[in-house]
């Protein structure tokens, strides 16, 4: 038998544990897995298209088994998990910066969830040239690299002003706690 992935084995726990561990064995029979994967995949997209909560399951694909996948590279020897997942989160947080300053527009493009879905899952698909190594590579890296002193000293004022509060968060807290 083939190994499971991360993904399996956490959708096989939550379905064991909600649907009973008989039904599961049921549903899973080897004469209904393809309805199954197929129609859930199908079930998804269209709920994607036409469905209230689009925007937070969109939100959840990109971002629940990714951080599972990365709390378990983390927890690995391996330093190329580590890395696939950390390009990963950069590219993630770059498309949500996009993704946040452009919500207007977003609101008139057809089947903008499930696109975004299907790009998220491309960004952490295993293979070796997934989205965020690509996009990482093609996109942030030479941005970063043509703007890197600007963002080196604005970093340095973050950090001064980060610094700075955090010491007065310090000093308001030790007088409460004092009082």
């Amino acid at each position: 038998t083939k190994k499971s992935t991360a993904a399996e084995d956490l959708i096989w726990f939550y379905a064991n544990r909600y649907l009973g561990e008989e039904n599961v064995k049921k549903l899973t029979d080897e004469k209904n897995r393809p309805f199954l994967k197929y129609g859930g995949i199908a079930v998804l997209g269209v709920y994607l298209i036409f469905g209230h909560l689009a925007q937070l399951i969109s939100n959840l694909v990109g971002f629940l088994y990714p951080a599972y996948c990365s709390i378990k590279a983390l927890e690995t020897s391996v330093k190329a998990d580590d890395t696939k997942w950390l390009t990963y989160w950069v590219v993630f947080a770059s498309f949500s910066l996009l993704d946040t300053f452009s919500g207007f527009l977003i609101s008139w493009i057809p089947f903008y969830w499930l696109a975004k879905v299907l790009f998220l899952v491309w960004c952490f698909s295993s293979s070796e040239y997934n989205g965020s190594v690509i996009i990482y590579h093609k996109v942030i890296l030479p941005f970063f690299k043509k703007h890197e002193k600007k963002i080196d000293s604005a970093m340095g004022r973050v950090d001064k002003v980060v610094t700075s509060a955090s010491k007065e968060a310090e000093k308001i807290t030790e007088n409460i706690r004092t009082e």
